[in-house]
């Protein structure tokens, strides 16, 4: 099993990011850095301008950005995981955009 399969935490709800409630709500967002996608489990913080900004509570091995630190990222860069009723295994649920719901 992949790690960061193992550390993944569930976080999957059926909001749009437009009603996620900083400080609380959790999610997480995908960047590329040096040529590698890294993906930032991350405490939501606002909506700034159709931009996700969130603070980063943990970071995947060699990611540029540290726990506490301000990430930013347009909605269909951010995710959540869990396992929804049609799934049989957890899995990644991408945003398309701030007014809709995962898929």
């Amino acid at each position: 099993m992949h790690e960061m399969e193992t550390t993944r935490h569930i976080n999957l709800q059926r909001k749009p990011l437009k009603d996620f409630v900083p400080g609380a709500d959790t999610l997480y967002v995908s960047k590329m850095e040096s040529g590698f996608q890294r993906i930032y489990y991350c405490k939501f913080t606002e909506l700034r301008r159709g931009i996700v900004v969130a603070e980063v509570i943990e970071r995947p091995d060699f990611g540029n950005v540290k726990p506490g630190e301000e990430l930013t990222a347009r909605a269909s860069k951010c995710l959540l995981w869990g396992k929804s009723g049609r799934d049989e295994w957890n899995r990644c649920h991408w945003f398309k955009n701030t007014s809709d719901p995962v898929d």
